[in-house]
């Protein structure tokens, strides 16, 4: 099997082999699925991607449709397109082609699809993010609620937080207040919301720091270290 990327538009934008372009896509996550009928129409919805078998086949929702549009837009042999955003990294939009390869309507309906040779996949980070594992506060205008850190870079962040709480929206400015257990201080992020996406239980939002932001992060990071899988708060080193 090729593993070789190859650039289509400058750095942002690569080919690369189909099972890795899958195993960027988180389970459960948002996608939007366009389906061409052999008539030439070309119908969209939007669904969750549940997962791959890392080879071969992927698995995503069908659609809440009537039976009649269903029987209309999905069969197997139709074309299919996918398009999702994975955080992972530099964060990417995903974009592959191909074609259904069998339909389950019970006793859940899911639509199989053949994994493809190759997927287009377009940076939305101009750097890489590092994951992280800290829980903080959001703070939005009189609201707050608390959140995971999953990720973080010298301009940017990456955090979840439950579905019990209401969605943020685009373009919020807001403040993330992470607690330094090990110094007993408090960092205080601040930037705007850039992306949101609705992900099992979670919202998963992406925010870009302003100015102060980007001071306040260089402290937070001073203080990190990488454990072996994320990067955790430093501990005071023994006398």
């Amino acid at each position: 099997m090729n593993n070789k990327t190859h650039n289509t538009n400058g750095d942002r934008e690569k080919i690369i082999p189909g099972y890795q372009g899958v195993a960027l896509i988180h389970n459960g996550s948002n996608i939007t699925l366009s389906v061409k009928t052999p008539l030439g129409r070309i119908c969209r919805y939007e669904t969750k991607f549940v997962g791959g078998d890392g080879h071969q086949y992927l698995l995503v929702e069908l659609p809440n449709i009537s039976h009649r549009e269903m029987e209309m837009s999905f069969q197997e042999g139709f074309n299919v397109a996918i398009r999702a955003i994975s955080d992972r990294g530099e964060g990417a939009v995903i974009k592959l082609s191909s074609m259904i390869d069998h339909i389950i309507t019970k006793p859940i309906g899911f639509i199989v699809i053949d994994i493809p040779h190759s997927v287009t996949l377009t940076q939305l980070r101009s750097e890489p993010r590092y994951e992280t594992r800290l829980q903080g506060k959001a703070i939005i205008s009189e609201r707050q609620f608390l959140i995971d850190l999953n990720d973080l870079s010298h301009k940017g962040c990456g955090f979840s937080y439950s579905l019990r709480y209401s969605e943020i929206e685009l373009n919020e400015q807001l403040v993330i207040l992470i607690q330094n257990p090990i110094l007993n201080t408090q960092l205080r992020l601040s930037g705007k919301v850039k992306s949101i996406q609705k992900s099992g239980a979670f919202y998963k939002c992406g925010v870009m720091f302003d100015e102060q932001g980007c001071v306040s992060v260089k402290q937070l990071l001073s203080q990190l270290i990488f454990d072996g899988a994320t990067l955790t708060f430093k501990k005071p080193r023994l006398a």
